[in-house]
């Protein structure tokens, strides 16, 4: 889709954006709407860790609001609109001034209102766009909170100047350009929604955000994918799974899709290219902590490479590290001999290099020391909760070396869940555990006190108090006893 960026001195292409009422903003309109609120922002008494939440559904406002606070060297801290209570009173607790912005004066996180911002129309412009002042790459941009299921989430401090590096690095890497259209999908609380945003904002792609209704129903999606003609898209592979599902038409206009925040299967590459059959699909692997990715894999030439049943079912490799990372594997027995992954070696993933690893957590200079750990020539480590494996240069991921299991790129851990089951009134014991046939489905059986009227649809509503949907276990029964397995564990008996 071809049109012409507003281009600053400093690598910004600002894009066309498409709203979820399928409205157009042009770049000088976007431009007009990051000028608008830099000099809003500008009026207030903010100091350099004050952190900007904008309180409010996507769309062309968030853009903005996400480049001018990129601009005036303020951190961002995204949310989302389905956190649960826990995770609302764990941003309120934060020690850093919350600067909390809205567009019409009503907060869904509980908080009241600092700033009220204008609605962004399609029409204003500015000129000049190159003129404002450049901002220093030194600093935190992003503030992005983990998607851990324990529902004490942690706050990762993303410096500017690596996640721009790292962006810049997606563009090069796919040849972006102002021909491309993105689909926005992912929750701007998460590191893809973020690298959406700024991958269209560095190469002028248009960049199209439909409304968090349609993202959340499929159909309405991949219609308004076929409306927009995007041609690069982001899923979680259980979010295509489950797109793919809803429809046999091929969207032709896709080149590029990409996989990550779960284990991939060969199954939903396959759906995937079904689904987009002029696309090349890529898995990519990183934790949050590591500013986006860490490696990169064609699955789409892998793929290609296997003739009829000889392509492996035990998972698509996560590829080959990017530059400007390393990845070393360690015995997790044994965090001492770390050696750089090499043909046979499975440990625990720690990963390391100058600009792509994360300052560490928001207020948690403890966790920050054990989990983020400096090296040799100004280089930092992170240590992961991953188990992959490397055959010559590519590496595959193994498995979690705790419970927890990726899920709609949430971090799903069954003990955390069964220990909130146990902490509500009259609960005597929990088990939960992932379903053998389904490993996204969780299953949960509880124990009550004598005479409790705890009931299987009240714990659901508890438990949704404090986390996401996908995190809640699908049947909860009551039951007298756990079934045991060999090794002496209980876990629910209709598994």
């Amino acid at each position: 889709m071809s049109q012409s960026p507003t281009i600053s001195s400093d690598g910004w292409q600002l894009p066309t954006v498409i709203d979820g009422t399928l409205a157009r903003h042009s770049s000088q309109s976007l431009a007009g709407g990051i000028e608008r609120y830099v000099q809003i922002l500008s009026q207030q008494d903010c100091s350099p860790s004050t952190l900007i939440v904008p309180d409010f559904p996507r769309g062309v406002e968030l853009v903005a609001l996400l480049v001018a606070g990129l601009r005036l060297g303020l951190p961002v801290l995204p949310v989302d609109f389905l956190w649960g209570e826990a995770k609302r009173q764990s941003l309120r607790a934060l020690p850093e001034q919350l600067l909390i912005c809205t567009l019409g004066g009503s907060a869904s996180l509980g908080l009241e209102a600092d700033v009220v911002l204008p609605p962004l129309g399609c029409t204003q412009e500015v000129p000049g766009w190159s003129s404002l002042a450049v901002p220093p790459e030194s600093g935190t941009a992003i503030v992005l909170p983990t998607s851990g299921s324990t529902g004490e989430p942690k706050f990762v401090m993303i410096p500017k100047g690596a996640l721009l590096k790292h962006v810049d690095w997606i563009k090069n890497q796919f040849s972006v350009t102002n021909e491309d259209c993105i689909l926005a999908e992912a929750s701007p609380a998460f590191d893809a929604g973020i690298w959406e945003i700024l991958l269209a904002c560095r190469s002028g792609a248009t960049l199209c955000v439909p409304d968090e209704y349609t993202v959340k129903d499929g159909i309405e999606l991949l219609e308004y994918a076929k409306q927009t003609r995007v041609s690069i898209v982001h899923f979680t592979p259980t979010m295509l799974d489950h797109c793919a599902s809803l429809s046999a038409q091929a969207i032709l206009t896709v080149r590029l899709v990409v996989l990550g925040g779960e284990r991939l299967n060969v199954r939903t590459v396959v759906r995937a290219r079904a689904l987009f059959p002029n696309a090349k699909v890529v898995n990519v692997y990183g934790p949050s902590e590591t500013i986006i990715h860490a490696t990169s894999f064609d699955a789409t030439l892998w793929m290609d490479s296997f003739s009829g049943d000889e392509v492996p079912n035990d998972g698509v490799p996560i590829g080959e590290v990017i530059v400007g990372r390393e990845v070393r594997l360690a015995p997790h027995t044994a965090i001492p001999g770390c050696v750089p992954a090499s043909t046979g070696n499975q440990g625990r993933a720690i990963i390391g290099g100058v600009d792509g690893i994360a300052t560490g957590y928001l207020g948690m200079p403890g966790l920050t020391a054990r989990a983020f750990r400096p090296v040799a020539s100004g280089r930092r480590e992170f240590y992961t909760q991953d188990l992959l494996v490397s055959d010559g240069s590519v590496l595959k991921f193994v498995s979690r070396l705790d419970d927890a299991r990726k899920v709609l790129g949430h971090l799903v851990s069954p003990s955390a869940i069964a220990r909130a089951l146990e902490s509500a009134v009259g609960v005597r014991a929990a088990v939960v555990a992932f379903v053998s046939s389904d490993e996204h489905t969780l299953v949960s059986e509880v124990q009550l006190e004598p005479e409790s009227l705890q009931t299987a649809e009240g714990l659901r509503s508890y438990l949704l108090m404090s986390f996401p949907a996908v995190a809640v276990p699908q049947q909860i029964r009551i039951t007298e006893t756990f079934a045991m397995s060999d090794n002496g564990k209980s876990y629910p008996k209709h598994l």
